[in-house]
């Protein structure tokens, strides 16, 4: 498990570098216009669920124990308190 962790955090720091380090070409007015296009909020929203995976993959215990320890229980609650007679 620490393994992961360790080899989450170095691909962060690599593409973090990698950002700082690339330099953008000037775009041409044609790539500027399909770029304004490209720009929707569904399109950036996956873009950033691609660029930011391991942030969501680090998430990704903590929701499996609020399932587990959270909702789980509640069907026994509804047992404990259901009317049998009826």
């Amino acid at each position: 498990m620490v393994a992961l962790w360790i080899w989450v955090l170095e691909t962060m720091a690599k593409q973090v570098s990698k950002d700082l380090r690339a330099e953008e070409p000037p775009q041409a007015t044609s790539q500027r216009v399909s770029q304004a296009i490209r720009n929707d909020s569904w399109t950036r929203t996956v873009d950033h669920f691609k660029r930011e995976w391991q942030i969501y993959l680090m998430l990704v215990p903590t929701i499996i124990w609020f399932i587990v320890f959270l909702y789980k229980p509640m069907y026994g609650l509804q047992i404990a308190f259901k009317d049998y007679r009826s």
